[in-house]
């Protein structure tokens, strides 16, 4: 079942941790956003999934600057996990994930849907799709 949820404005990892004496900890920021993401998800009654799923980030792409999408997503699926929406975010759970940059909106819109195998040997097609100087780099 495809479920469709909104989550706050893109934090990106490069501000969620800093160097402590022993390792690293969350920023202050990151909290603050993590407590948000928490409320949105728990007002929004999202049910667990049932895994295999792919997620369709649509981000507001205004005011983020050079933002790197993957750190993006990694905000997101860790509190998605935390939230219980997600068993986990690993690739077994989630083995297809995509990032759009929308122009005009605020925070996100996530769309979970059922991931539905490819009914091809997607690595055989890679393969024949490689030239062969990329082939012979490929283990």
């Amino acid at each position: 079942m495809t479920q469709v949820l909104a989550l706050p404005a893109p934090i990106s990892l490069n501000n969620a941790f800093a160097n402590a004496a022993k390792g690293r900890r969350k920023t202050p920021e990151y909290r603050a956003w993590r407590r948000q993401a928490a409320q949105m998800l728990a007002l929004q009654r999202i049910r667990p999934v049932e895994p295999p799923v792919e997620i369709t980030y649509h981000v507001g792409a205004d005011g983020v600057g050079g933002m790197d999408g993957d750190n993006v997503i990694k905000a997101y699926a860790d509190a998605m996990v935390e939230a219980g929406v997600l068993p986990d975010d690993n690739r077994r759970i989630v083995p297809v994930f995509h990032l759009v940059w929308v122009p005009g909106l605020k925070g996100c819109v996530a769309v979970i849907a059922p991931h539905a195998a490819p009914n091809i040997d997607i690595a055989a097609w890679c393969r024949g799709a490689l030239s062969a100087e990329a082939r012979r780099l490929l283990p």
